[in-house]
């Protein structure tokens, strides 16, 4: 018999999905999702949708593009990054991957912790951490280590 059968009939018997967890060994969840056709795919999709949808709402706020070279093909490749690492309250990238509902609470949230950052592409992210760029504040200057 199928776990979902399985967790059809419990749950027709009237047991809660922690009893039919412990009964069957699996987790709470797991019986949920089968008894509801719970599509894991199609909700990591969604849920992928949503966390693009805000970062493009961030992005777009502090500008759309790389504040040192201009960058702005791939939203993949722009980073936030806090030029104070003492002001930093929250890491943004960790923010948006926790909560699977980004809303506009959140949305505000983080777009008072991107005012503490300079939004850069990759390379430049990478080249303010090797110490070749100095970003203090919203002054970005380009130091060539020769």
């Amino acid at each position: 018999m199928k776990l979902a059968n399985k967790v059809k009939k419990l749950r027709e018997k009237g047991l809660s999905y922690a009893k039919i967890a412990l009964k069957l060994g699996i987790h709470p969840s797991t019986a949920w999702r089968n008894l509801n056709n719970y599509d894991r795919k199609a909700e990591a999709f969604k849920i992928k949708e949503r966390r693009n949808f805000l970062k493009r709402r961030l992005v777009e706020y502090r500008g759309g593009k790389c504040e040192i070279c201009g960058y702005d093909k791939s939203i993949r490749a722009l980073e936030f990054h806090h030029a104070d690492p003492q002001s930093k309250k929250m890491s943004i990238s960790k923010e948006l991957f926790r909560d699977k509902a980004p809303n506009e609470e959140l949305f505000d949230k983080l777009k008072k912790e991107t005012e503490k950052c300079v939004l850069v592409c990759r390379n430049c992210h990478a080249e303010i951490h090797q110490g070749l760029i100095q970003a203090d504040g919203k002054k970005l200057n380009r130091r060539i280590k020769k």
